[in-house]
């Protein structure tokens, strides 16, 4: 028999993360760590076991026979982790307060109220990180994560936060070089900048729906750059190199502030609403069930 002192617990982990989400990029997301750190941790592992646990297909990112057989122990074996770490940590307060966001989220919203949150309540201590990656709530110890979509989490708790909803903006040096816009009809011509959401994301409004919303005929092609992060959509509006279909959430205190211009009132809401999660632990923290009913303030405004 193998002595367990073998067994690093990064490979483990690694292992654990991959398996769950049948992904080493999902898996170096949620451990904060590079692919080639996942790959070289599950490798280690292979060689200790003796046998492959990943295989590649044209699916992606498979178990074998063996990966199948050692992920469900191990994943156990984390969860019993979790268990006797939650039972002992909730024999005392704990002031940590642990949040987890979509990176564009992080960067052009709520990353912001949380750090104000922070600053108000210096008793707590605020972990917080950006991630496309979806925790598992209990295994990676997240007290709260914010989402686009219903959840699929099993034994966690979700509400929804708000409904976003896209509007056209532009930088003020952009419309100083490209003359006004006045009407819709203006923006036929001008660098419109697109916003790929990704087959997971259906649904997603587009310029094109925007034209038709204002009962006009949308440009034949694309005249300005694609991004897959609205985070950079917007930025690049902020550079004043176009006008991006801005969610509301993420460019309102841009606007407030003068960096942007809010062109026309048509808008288009997102198809789905933002929502948290969190495991029923985190209300038995005083620290984060007072954050969780400040992002329900914050949402409401």
């Amino acid at each position: 028999m193998t002595a367990m002192r073998h067994f690093p617990l990064k490979a483990l982990r690694a292992f654990e993360a991959a398996g769950r989400h049948n992904s080493f990029t999902k898996a170096a997301d949620e451990l904060c760590v590079s692919i080639a750190a996942i790959s070289q941790q599950v490798r280690l592992l292979e060689d200790i076991v003796g046998s492959p646990l990943f295989e590649r297909t044209s699916k992606g990112l498979l178990l074998t026979d063996s990966g199948r057989t050692f992920f469900p122990l191990i994943k156990e074996g984390f969860s019993s982790i979790r268990q006797a770490t939650e039972a002992v940590t909730n024999l005392k307060p704990s002031n940590e307060v642990r949040v987890s966001m979509l990176p564009s989220v992080a960067s052009q919203w709520l990353g912001r109220y949380v750090l104000d949150w922070s600053d108000s309540h210096p008793q707590a201590r605020l972990s917080l990180t950006a991630t496309h990656a979806e925790p598992d709530m209990k295994l990676a110890e997240i007290d709260f994560r914010i989402c686009y979509g219903k959840p699929y989490q099993k034994d966690v708790e979700f509400e929804p936060l708000f409904t976003d909803f896209v509007t056209p903006v532009c930088a003020p040096s952009f419309l100083e070089r490209h003359g006004d816009i006045n009407t819709p009809e203006d923006l036929r011509n001008a660098p419109l900048l697109e916003i790929n959401w990704g087959s997971q994301h259906t649904g997603m409004p587009s310029w094109s729906d925007w034209f038709e919303a204002c009962d006009l005929e949308p440009p034949m092609e694309a005249s300005g750059p694609e991004f897959n992060l609205s985070s950079m959509a917007i930025q690049s509006a902020l550079d004043g190199r176009g006008v991006v279909l801005g969610q509301e959430a993420m460019v309102r205190s841009a606007i407030a502030e003068g960096r942007l211009v809010k062109l026309f009132d048509t808008t288009l809401d997102l198809p789905q609403a933002y929502y948290v999660s969190y495991p029923e632990r985190s209300l038995k923290k005083p620290l984060a069930l007072q954050f969780l009913e400040s992002l329900r303030e914050a949402s409401a405004q």
